[in-house]
């Protein structure tokens, strides 16, 4: 009797919830890796949580965690700048004025898409339309008048559609095979101490540093910016082990499928329904304009695909981690894209609001 209530309490405690949510994820993840299904152990997460989330279980991730995981493919995607890449970012400003047109283009059909066929108000549809800033755009959003909860579960609705179509896409339709992922236990071993200690160092103060300086982002692109000064400068040649990434997929599928905990599926059904079509939207437009344009950008087609789907900055880098297509240009565009989303679209909210 006694150790079933101490049972009981461990369930409904902070680490009882963190507990369930990381070996459901981790469940999930086995599953999909045993089925074959591109980016396993992400995926299969997402999908185990968002289950458990909607079956009522209450289970929870912890921001510190996905922060934690967020750092390290952070310095993952850093240790994918080589020397010729940056010598070579100069060539990237193509894609850059591509990718600004795109955005605004993307923006103004999504938004019409939420006021005319969805029923939105004017407010949330405009910042539920932004391609990026969840966090933001639903506290910008909230303070000037919208429904914050709206916008959070379109934007999270539209994360989850992009990142879970993209490898789908890229297995079937593009025929690009992603190799199964292993745990990479034995990658452990081949890092060395001083390694090892410069990369968390390049994640412990990338985040700390990028969170002071404010930049977009910033868990991922601080430590980014640390790994591509250390590998540039030669400091280390070394990239996380191939265990403590599959860790960190498995922390930040779950992480998104926990923000689905404590709502009633039937009471949020035509928002998700708002949110899987902007996504299937927003995919669709990305697909299309980077096979029309990818050779006029000088950018092969995937890589351009990846660069404009409107999925999370961490999630898209992990797929292009995953498919081996130019990791650190699809980064560096999602977080230019993140950037100026950010930055730009409370200064234009009066604007368009006034001429609307």
């Amino acid at each position: 009797m006694q150790n079933s209530s101490r049972i009981r309490n461990f369930a409904n405690s902070t680490a009882g919830r963190v507990a369930l949510a990381i070996s459901l994820g981790a469940a999930g993840g086995i599953v999909f890796a045993w089925t074959g299904i591109p980016l396993a152990w992400f995926l299969g997460a997402m999908a185990a949580t968002m289950i458990a989330a909607f079956s009522g279980l209450r289970i929870e991730i912890p921001d510190i965690f996905r922060t934690a995981m967020i750092a390290v493919l952070g310095v993952m995607i850093g240790s994918a700048f080589t020397a010729e890449i940056v010598a070579g970012m100069v060539d990237w400003w193509r894609s850059l004025v591509f990718l600004t047109f795109f955005i605004i283009g993307l923006t103004v059909v999504v938004y019409f898409y939420f006021t005319k066929i969805c029923g939105f108000d004017s407010t949330t549809a405009y910042f539920s339309a932004m391609p990026g800033g969840l966090a933001q755009m639903a506290v910008v959003g909230g303070d000037s008048g919208a429904d914050m909860r709206q916008i959070s579960l379109v934007h999270i609705t539209r994360v989850i559609t992009v990142v879970t179509i993209m490898p789908l896409y890229f297995r079937f339709a593009e025929g690009i095979t992603i190799s199964a992922q292993s745990l990479g236990a034995e990658s452990l071993l081949l890092l060395s101490g001083v390694d090892g200690f410069i990369l968390l160092g390049c994640g412990l103060v990338g985040a700390l540093a990028g969170k002071l300086l404010r930049l977009p982002a910033y868990a991922l692109v601080g430590p980014m910016m640390a790994s591509i000064a250390v590998h540039y400068l030669g400091y280390s040649h070394s990239a996380p082990p191939g265990l403590v990434i599959s860790a960190a997929q498995v922390i930040i599928g779950a992480s998104i499928g926990c923000r689905f905990s404590g709502f009633a599926l039937a009471a949020i059904r035509k928002t998700l329904f708002a949110g899987f079509g902007a996504g299937l939207l927003m995919t669709g437009a990305a697909l299309i304009a980077a096979l029309l344009a990818a050779q006029l950008v000088g950018v092969e087609s995937a890589a351009l695909m990846l660069a404009l789907a409107p999925g999370g900055v961490a999630e898209m880098g992990l797929i292009a981690l995953s498919l081996g297509v130019s990791t650190a240009y699809v980064s560096s565009m999602h977080i230019i894209r993140i950037g100026m989303i950010v930055a730009i679209a409370p200064i234009v909210f009066p604007l368009v609001m006034r001429r609307h």
